[in-house]
């Protein structure tokens, strides 16, 4: 597979719903330990009690729809500074 990642950033502002998104590279033929840190993603948080950062992976396919793979959202209340983990779910 060849797998990339959305991320998208789920907040409110002035009673309104925003969200913003940004889309990994893909990792050619690596579905089992693909790595992504050529590119640093910067969200403006507005309202740290109700964000959520919501991870999705996808499977490139040049020929036909992408795959989905797996997901996870996460409040943004709960994240931690440094290397975490997130449990994906399909």
């Amino acid at each position: 597979i060849d797998p990339y990642v959305k991320l998208s950033l789920y907040d409110e502002q002035e009673g309104k719903e925003v969200c913003t998104s940004y889309t990994t590279n893909y990792v050619v033929d690596n579905g089992f330990s693909p790595i992504w840190n050529q590119d640093k993603y910067t969200f403006d948080v507005c309202n740290v009690a109700v964000a959520i950062l919501q991870l999705a992976v996808w499977d490139k396919d040049i020929h036909s729809k992408d795959n989905f793979i797996a997901n996870s959202s996460v409040p943004i209340s709960c994240m931690r500074q440094g290397f975490r983990s997130v449990r994906l779910f399909d």
